[in-house]
């Protein structure tokens, strides 16, 4: 059992799987259907949100004028995928602003969540007490659709079966 934590957390901080899938797995796979799994998962997953904002001035920083500067594929990849984020999250965030941001992080779609949430909270200068709320509103919210679209799909399962 301590090896399936394990890999549980590490679904928790992994971009693009996150929270949402750590707590489709624990509910379908390991039959745990306890409606707290969401929001325990969703911890995790928070706290590496606010780390990675809190990261990016660095990252950015090092990327642009700094040691990886030197490196013009690393420029290259992370200025391409900081201009699909702005555009992927424009209508979002430009239209709905927190909310938006909040939208954006919960829907359970790769490409989105708290990595990404993160990410386009910089991109767009949302302040720090704005993206802590977004990350954590967002992050369980993306939680408790995953846990409720595993509880439909096992029921529709034992529907048919």
């Amino acid at each position: 059992m301590p090896e399936e934590i394990h890999k549980v957390i590490l679904m928790t901080v992994m971009p693009s799987v996150e929270a949402r899938a750590a707590v489709a797995y624990v509910v379908i796979f390991l039959e745990n259907k306890s409606p707290l799994i969401p929001l325990l998962l969703s911890l995790p997953t928070i706290m590496v949100g606010l780390i990675v904002y809190s990261l990016l001035d660095f990252l950015e920083q090092e990327i642009v004028s700094g040691f990886l500067s030197k490196i013009s594929f690393i420029r290259k990849v992370y200025f391409k995928y900081i201009i699909h984020v702005r555009n992927k999250s424009r209508k979002y965030v430009e239209k709905y602003g927190q909310i938006g941001l909040i939208l954006f992080i919960a829907v359970p779609l790769p490409g989105s969540g708290t990595w990404t949430g993160a990410l386009v909270a910089k991109i767009f200068n949302i302040d720090f007490a704005k993206t802590v709320i977004s990350i954590v509103v967002g992050v369980i919210l993306s939680s408790y659709i995953s846990y409720i679209a595993s509880m439909l799909g096992i029921s529709l399962i034992k529907l048919i079966v």
